[in-house]
């Protein structure tokens, strides 16, 4: 193996792991006693060999054009044979959305800082979040969402977005039956939304809900976007990291996947530049199955905590610009890559909602301080938001 193809699978590796990490994160931080070291890989040299394969060395990473974006499945089906790990009891692969949860989860959790000091989290038969199956006869309005392990929430089955959500839509028509089903899952991202979307299509939800996660989102969405388009190595140093473990900053819970992300593209400018592109490649496949379904689309963008409400934040951002920046706000490109993207919904006129202006114009906290995924409040404030733009497709407007 070459010097170039040495370091390129080296630091994918690390790369892909941190942002496959958060499903694992979810569970672990609040699992009490049950914490421990999750094997996310069947054996470093098998992925190692997979990124090689994939690797075509002869791409300039800052080449003008990248290939379209091309989902191959004979790739797909290779990267999850070869990369997810089923867990028993927990997840379990998936030929559409890379992987789900298992059915039928049933756990108690510890958690200080939630107001009852623990919460339930169950999985249906489907996995999905909450107990509740599915109708089998067509409900009045059925809504699916899909996202992150914030949206899989951190919390109760009854006080996650989804079910929050539900409960809104239910008070506003009380002769009808609505259905809200939680199909988020800690460590997806947006190729995994995608899939999440292929996989429960066959339901024919009214509507359905994307929720991007600004914090880890973009990253993870370029370093599978590089698998598919077979191209080469990307930098990723670790000196900043360095100057804010040694100035004690708190690198606790979410913070280093905000920061890791910030990192990747300071290191790599032309993949920032790329990903509003690729957010509205994938953008465009959301688009094109759910026309084909006679399915509602919803975007919506969820900040990460640091640019969601950073006035909350003021001394922890203080510290991050001083010892990892540059001279420049190291946080924005999130903002930058969610700007250009939502212009294009609006373009397009595709249904969204930015989270950023009602977390932002409030005192109250939407973050937990112990590892920065969004609270009780914060889910019942985004399913306030979205709940208008949901009742203006259904009533037409």
């Amino acid at each position: 193996m070459t010097s170039t193809s040495t370091r390129f699978v080296t630091l994918a590796l690390s790369t892909l792991v941190s942002g496959l990490l958060a499903w694992w994160a979810y569970d672990a931080l609040t699992a009490g006693q049950e914490q421990g070291t999750a094997p996310l890989l069947e054996g470093d040299e098998q992925y190692l060999k997979l990124l090689e394969e994939q690797a075509r060395g002869d791409v300039d990473v800052l080449a003008e054009d990248w290939p379209p974006l091309t989902i191959d499945a004979q790739a797909k089906a290779q990267f999850i044979e070869r990369h997810v790990v089923q867990k028993e009891g927990f997840q379990v692969a998936d030929p559409q959305a890379y992987y789900v949860r298992a059915p039928n989860i049933d756990r108690r959790r510890r958690f200080s800082e939630h107001p009852d000091g623990r919460y339930v989290r169950r999985t249906n038969s489907l996995g999905l979040r909450g107990d509740a199956e599915p109708r089998q006869e067509r409900p009045g309005l059925r809504v699916i969402v899909t996202g992150d392990s914030h949206i899989e929430g951190v919390c109760g089955d009854d006080e996650t977005l989804p079910a929050a959500l539900g409960a809104l839509l239910s008070a506003a028509r009380p002769d009808s039956v609505v259905e809200t089903l939680n199909a988020a899952v800690g460590g997806y991202g947006v190729f995994h939304y995608l899939g999440s979307l292929e996989r429960l299509v066959w339901l024919e939800p009214d509507v359905f809900v994307v929720t991007v996660f600004g914090g880890n989102d973009f990253k993870s969405m370029q370093v599978l976007r590089r698998y598919y388009g077979k191209l080469g190595p990307y930098e990723q140093s670790k000196h900043r990291f360095k100057r804010l473990k040694q100035a004690g900053v708190d690198m606790s819970g979410l913070r280093p996947q905000e920061l890791n992300q910030a990192n990747y593209f300071l290191d790599n400018p032309g993949d920032l530049e790329r990903a509003p592109e690729t957010m509205i490649e994938l953008t465009r496949m959301f688009t094109a199955l759910c026309e084909e379904h006679g399915i509602e689309l919803v975007f919506v963008y969820l900040p990460p905590a640091l640019r969601g409400q950073p006035h909350l934040f003021t001394e922890l951002n203080e510290d991050i610009v001083r010892e990892f920046g540059e001279g420049e706000d190291v946080l924005a490109s999130s903002d930058r890559i969610a700007d250009d993207w939502i212009e294009h919904l609006e373009e397009e006129g595709v249904a969204y909602v930015d989270l950023r202006s009602t977390f932002g114009a409030s005192e109250e906290l939407y973050y937990w301080h112990t590892d920065h995924h969004i609270n009780v409040a914060g889910h019942a404030a985004a399913a306030k938001a979205v709940q208008p733009v949901i009742e203006a497709i259904v009533a037409g407007d």
